[in-house]
């Protein structure tokens, strides 16, 4: 099965904002009012940002 494409710059800064998160240089930070409460971005070994990983991983780590 091949994999889903990843998300644009513009999908990405969507789907962050509506579950709750914001970009802050390679951390998602949570943005629902927990302070000091970020998530690192995935990345794949040629040092690219895995966007829709990334997002999957926060929300799965946050426990929404």
């Amino acid at each position: 099965m091949k994999a889903p494409r990843d998300m644009t710059r513009r999908e990405f800064k969507q789907a962050l904002a509506r579950h709750g998160f914001r970009q802050v240089l390679l951390w998602m930070q949570d943005d629902t009012g927990k302070t000091g409460v970020s998530y690192g971005m995935v990345m794949n070994t040629k040092g690219k940002v895995l966007r829709r990983a990334s997002l999957a991983k926060a929300i799965r780590e946050r426990g929404l």
